[in-house]
């Protein structure tokens, strides 16, 4: 089959009228090519790209690769599944690889592979570093998890519920931020979406739904000191809000804020 090639872009501002998107090399390319994360290490200036794919520019890399800002780099070691996510922990970026219930996560610094962590136990969809802690969400047994330095620990007795994933993980006030699609948080009922600290589950109001279909909380962001949440769903506690609704932390409270068809976003003041 013809291979199809994805070119990737970035975007230069050089002063209000000079702003415009640029190829990296040729792009990925492979039979079937997606890019689903992109971290940044800071420390060696380097950008590091995930997805599922053969190679960049010409460079084999096999779904992760490299660019140093001029050029595709190749890397030595990489998963034979496509990646979903990943995140810089310090100067190390660990990459999360999975299919069905089989994981491969690996860890870079800079341009060399220095090892791997142990299977998480299902398919892993998101990753966050709070405190210093790493944290996961995916299909697996309780749903989020984190690493304690010898084993991955279902964080509080997890989420639950007829079927349950985690799709989003984010951090606000200090609190991190799970999305997804679950009825309960530990021992609390909690609609797609429930925050941790304090060494437990807290309610963001009463959470977001789309009665009698399947919720997804997507992706969670904190912004000008207000959280974001996007996803599939239509309400937000009994109001209709499949837009935009943002919901006081202290009073509980939702309100309506402009709608756009098919995206729902909810914001925390």
């Amino acid at each position: 089959m013809k291979s199809k090639i994805l070119i990737l872009l970035f975007f230069i501002s050089n002063g209000v009228s000079a702003q415009y998107w640029q190829p990296l090399g040729n792009g990925i390319s492979g039979e079937q090519y997606v890019v689903w994360t992109l971290a940044t290490d800071t420390f060696d200036d380097i950008l590091y790209v995930g997805g599922s794919f053969d190679s960049a520019s010409g460079v084999a890399a096999r779904n992760l690769a490299v660019w140093n800002g001029a050029e595709w780099k190749h890397l030595p070691i990489t998963p034979e599944n496509e990646i979903r996510t990943m995140t810089m922990k310090h100067d190390t970026l660990i990459y999360f690889s999975s299919v069905s219930n089989d994981s491969q996560i690996g860890m870079y610094v800079d341009t060399s592979f220095v090892g791997l962590l142990p299977d998480a136990g299902g398919g892993i969809y998101c990753s966050f570093v709070l405190n210093d802690t790493l944290y996961i969400g995916g299909d697996f047994e309780g749903g989020v998890k984190f690493w304690n330095g010898n084993s991955w620990a279902v964080l509080g007795g997890g989420v639950t519920g007829q079927y349950y994933e985690v799709d989003a993980l984010g951090s606000y006030n200090g609190q991190l931020i799970v999305g997804g699609e679950f009825d309960q948080a530990g021992s609390i009922t909690a609609n797609n979406i429930a925050s941790w600290y304090g060494n437990q589950w807290h309610t963001l109001g009463n959470g977001l739904t789309f009665p009698n279909y399947y919720v997804y909380v997507l992706a969670v962001q904190e912004y000008n000191g207000e959280l974001y949440a996007g996803g599939d769903f239509d309400y937000a506690d009994s109001i209709f809000a499949k837009g935009m609704a943002p919901i006081g932390i202290v009073y509980q409270e939702f309100r309506i804020v402009p709608a756009a068809p098919m995206l729902c976003i909810l914001m925390i003041a």
